[in-house]
């Protein structure tokens, strides 16, 4: 709950305040900050021990590329060029395609709820992003 909050403010914020920001400076500031906080609280609650195989340097370079980089650079953008209410519409396609991607790659079964719970969410984002008229 207080990771959604944080979030929440966060996009506030940031549409509010920090538009006219650089992406990549922006980008860089934003996940700094959380590695520095993140590194703090595995400092003080836990054991530290890591594993170095092929799959955890592998994940890392995905995280670290793929979702941090590439995902918060797609997400400052879409902030920058739109509004904060039509950003967060987005995210209500999210549980819709990894039902999707868990279908394709490992197989999971799709049920008629979740392909219609989705369906809906992609018609809901179409009203959210369609063009109002003239």
């Amino acid at each position: 709950m207080g990771g959604s909050a944080c979030f929440i403010v966060g996009t506030l914020y940031y549409a509010r305040f920090c538009k006219s920001s650089a992406l990549i400076t922006a980008n860089c500031v934003q996940l700094n900050t959380a590695a520095v906080f993140c590194w703090l609280v595995v400092l003080l609650f836990e054991d530290v021990h890591v594993t170095v195989t092929p799959e955890l340097i592998w994940s890392f370079l995905y995280l670290t590329f793929g979702v941090s980089l590439g995902g918060m650079g797609l997400y400052l953008y879409m902030l920058k060029t739109g509004t904060a209410g039509k950003v967060a519409a987005n995210f209500y396609i999210t549980p819709g395609l990894t039902a999707i991607l868990g279908w394709q790659i490992l197989g999971e079964h799709l049920s008629l709820n979740v392909l219609a719970g989705f369906a809906l969410a992609i018609v809901g984002l179409w009203m959210v992003h369609r063009r109002e008229p003239a």
